[in-house]
């Protein structure tokens, strides 16, 4: 019984997944983008089938992640679907869920003591141009980083359409020694903006960064906060949470 369960579990798995990558395609063809195959691979009994795994799905979401960057003017793509530029140092206005953490947890109350999660969020959803810009970071696989997460983590609380970041590529170097000491920690001295997303990423712990290589999706813990309800969820770290 427990192979059957284990076959009919795989089927789903691998049914979801191609309902997903088809998706992902229609999306892009509607785009006028060349879509890209799916490989094939061989199963159990010598079959040769479409590879619906979840590697082929993780790329699939990877060249959706980067189209939707491309028609914001983030980033110019080649026909493969590779990086030929990022716009760095644009300002801009974005949806801080396609924006990743870089910390395990925040304080509620900033460090001035003037402001909190909430007087944040409140500013953030209605008026974000009142904000300074966050570092944002293009990693490696693609996808945004932050290196500013009380401001990202006040968006992703009040449901914010839109937040103000500067982009920054992931191999520009830091520019000045001011920046390179900030980021700095423990004789790890970064040299780029991706570096200094990935010693901050490091500097978390072990879990933290073993867990999220390039960035969390998941709201860090927040310290200090209020004992409200609303808060409840995020006195656990992230990932527990995932």
């Amino acid at each position: 019984m427990t192979g059957e369960y284990n076959g009919i579990s795989a089927a789903y798995e691998r049914y979801r997944i191609k309902q997903e990558i088809e998706e992902i395609s229609n999306r892009l063809g509607q785009n006028g983008r060349n879509v890209p195959e799916v490989p094939k691979a061989w199963v159990n009994g010598g079959q040769l089938v479409d590879d619906y795994s979840p590697a082929q799905l993780e790329r699939f979401r990877t060249i959706d992640n980067l189209e939707a960057l491309r028609k914001q003017g983030i980033v110019e793509l080649d026909a493969n679907w590779s990086i030929k530029s990022v716009a760095s140092g644009r300002e801009m206005f974005i949806n801080p869920r396609q924006v990743r953490f870089t910390q395990e947890w925040v304080n509620y109350n900033s460090s001035d003591k003037i402001n909190t999660l909430d007087t944040t969020g409140r500013t953030v959803q209605v008026s974000p141009e009142n904000l300074p810009a966050m570092d944002v970071v293009l990693m490696p696989d693609g996808r945004l980083t932050s290196l500013d997460n009380r401001r990202l983590t006040a968006s992703y609380l009040y449901e914010a359409e839109n937040v103000k970041v500067i982009i920054r590529a992931g191999n520009d170097p830091l520019p000045d020694a001011r920046t390179v000491e900030r980021f700095s920690w423990k004789g790890y001295v970064p040299q780029t903006w991706a570096d200094a997303a990935a010693v901050r990423i490091f500097k978390q712990g072990p879990e933290f960064r073993e867990t999220f290589r390039q960035g969390s999706p998941v709201v860090p813990l927040v310290k200090n906060a209020p004992s409200d309800p609303f808060y409840r969820p995020y006195l656990a770290p992230p990932t527990r949470r995932r």
